[in-house]
C-alpha cells in the first residue's frame, strides 16, 4: 500500500468509507483509496474499536506517521487535497482535524440517498405524492452546471406550490444550501476530481474486502482480522494492478478508462511545448497538458479522460496514468507499484509486431531475402549438371 503513495493522484484525491461487522468484536474498518486506471488502490487501512471523531483523528495521525513526508505523493503531512466522502459527521469532522488543508466534498450518490430516505421517513411529513418534486428540486440544484443556477433554484424552490406547503422541507433544503459549496457539482470546477463524483471506489472496496478477502465470513479476532487485510488484500490489488499492466483487461473492456481517441487524426493535433498540445475539433480548438493530464474540453477541465488526451497520449506516446496502458512505458509505471523487482521493457513488449513495426521489418530484411533467391537461382541452374546431380546422390546415401 505504502507505494501507491507514489502516484500523484495519491496527492489529489482520496476516497474514504467504513464498514464493520467483520470480526466477533465488531471492529471498525476505514479504508483509504486514491483514484487510478486500475480502479481505486488503497491508501491505508484504519482498524477501530468506535467511530467516534476522536477515535478517528487518532488513527488518521497514525497513518500520517507511518507513510511519512513522501506520503500523498510527496505532500506528507498535509495528506490529500480532496477527500470524497458520505455525510458521516464524525468522519468529516477526524478528517478535517487531521487533513486541515484538504477539502472535503459529498458523494453526490449518498446525499440523494440521504435525501430520499428524509423524504420517506415521518419526520418529514411530505405525502407520497408530492415527495418526487421535491426530490426533482433538490436533484436539479445538484447536477446544474452553473454556481449562479444554484441561487437561482434555491429562490425558485422556496416559491415552488408543493414546497411551500411542507415548512420542514423549507427548513430542511435551507441547511442542504447552507453547505451547498460541498455537494454541488458547479462548484467543483476547480478541482482535480478527475471526473469523481461519487464514493464509489470506496464502496466497490468494501464489497472486494468482504466478498473475496473474508469471502462472507468473520474473522475468529482483531489478530486474524489484521493478518487477512495485510497480507490477502494486499496480494489482491497487486494481482489487479499486474492483470492491467500486462494487458488482461476482460473486466476493463467498457470501462472509462480505455483509450478511445474519436478517430482524431495525428495532422489535427499540434504540440506547443513538451507536454503541452492544441488539439482541433470539429467547431472549436482544446488545449492539453499531458503533464497534469488536463484537458479544457467539458469532460477534462476536472482531470477526467476524455479523447482528446487519449488522441495525444496515442500518437506521442505520452504517460498518463488516467488510461489503461497501451505501451510499454505506461506498463512499468504500474508495475513499479507491485512486489516484483525491476522490468525490462523487452518483457512487456507485446507479443505481436504492429503493422507499422512488421513493414520496417520486411524493409530492413529485404536484402537478406534477395540473397537467398540468387542462392535459389543458381541451385536450379547447377541441377542441369549430371555430375553435380550425381554428387548430390551420393551425399544423400551417406
Amino acid at each position: 500500500m505504502k507505494k501507491v503513495h507514489q502516484l500523484k493522484h495519491s496527492g489529489e484525491l482520496c476516497f474514504i468509507d467504513s464498514s464493520g461487522n467483520m470480526d466477533r468484536e465488531n471492529c471498525r474498518v476505514f479504508l483509504l483509496l486514491t483514484h487510478s486506471c486500475a480502479g481505486g488502490l488503497p491508501l491505508g487501512i484504519l482498524l477501530c474499536q468506535s467511530e467516534d471523531e476522536q477515535t478517528i483523528a487518532q488513527g488518521l495521525e497514525q497513518l500520517k506517521q507511518v507513510v511519512g513526508e513522501k506520503g500523498f505523493a510527496g505532500r506528507g503531512h498535509e495528506g490529500p487535497q480532496l477527500v470524497i466522502t458520505d455525510d458521516c459527521r464524525a468522519e468529516r469532522g477526524a478528517l478535517g482535524k487531521a487533513f486541515p488543508k484538504a477539502t472535503l466534498l459529498l458523494c453526490s450518490f449518498h446525499l440523494l440517498q440521504a435525501v430520499w430516505r428524509w423524504l420517506w421517513s415521518k419526520e418529514s411529513g411530505v405525502t407520497h405524492g408530492d415527495r418526487p418534486a421535491l426530490f426533482a428540486i433538490v436533484k436539479e440544484m445538484l447536477y446544474c452546471q452553473e454556481i449562479g443556477s444554484v441561487d437561482r433554484l434555491y429562490s425558485e424552490a422556496r416559491g415552488h406550490p408543493v414546497a411551500a406547503r411542507y415548512e420542514k422541507f423549507l427548513r430542511y433544503l435551507d441547511r442542504l444550501y447552507a453547505r451547498r459549496e460541498c455537494w454541488a457539482l458547479s462548484y467543483r470546477g476547480s478541482f482535480l476530481t478527475r471526473g469523481n463524483n461519487t464514493n464509489n471506489f470506496a464502496e466497490a472496496a468494501m464489497r472486494v474486502l468482504k466478498d473475496k478477502i473474508l469471502q462472507r465470513t468473520k474473522a475468529f479476532n482483531l489478530p486474524q482480522l489484521f493478518d487477512l487485510l495485510t497480507s490477502r488484500l494486499e496480494t489482491y490489488y497487486e494481482a489487479r494492478i499486474v492483470d492491467v499492466a500486462l494487458g488482461r483487461w476482460e473486466s476493463f473492456q467498457r470501462a472509462k478508462f480505455l483509450p478511445q481517441d474519436g478517430n482524431i487524426a495525428a495532422s489535427r493535433i499540434q504540440q506547443i511545448e513538451v507536454k503541452k498540445f492544441v488539439v482541433k475539433g470539429s467547431t472549436q480548438t482544446y488545449d492539453v497538458d499531458m503533464d497534469l493530464e488536463l484537458c479544457s474540453c467539458p469532460a477534462g477541465q476536472t482531470g477526467a479522460p476524455c479523447k482528446h488526451q487519449a488522441a495525444v497520449m496515442k500518437h506521442y506516446s505520452c504517460l498518463s496514468h488516467s488510461f489503461l496502458p497501451i505501451n510499454p512505458e505506461m506498463r512499468a509505471e504500474l508495475m513499479k507499484l507491485t512486489s516484483a523487482e525491476t522490468i525490462s521493457l523487452d518483457f512487456l513488449q507485446p507479443l505481436r509486431l504492429e503493422m507499422q513495426s512488421c513493414q520496417s521489418f520486411r524493409n530492413i530484411a529485404s536484402d537478406d531475402v534477395s540473397l537467398v533467391d540468387n542462392m535459389m537461382e543458381e541451385m536450379k541452374s547447377r541441377c542441369q549438371d549430371p555430375h553435380f546431380i550425381a554428387g548430390l546422390l551420393a551425399m544423400a546415401k551417406q
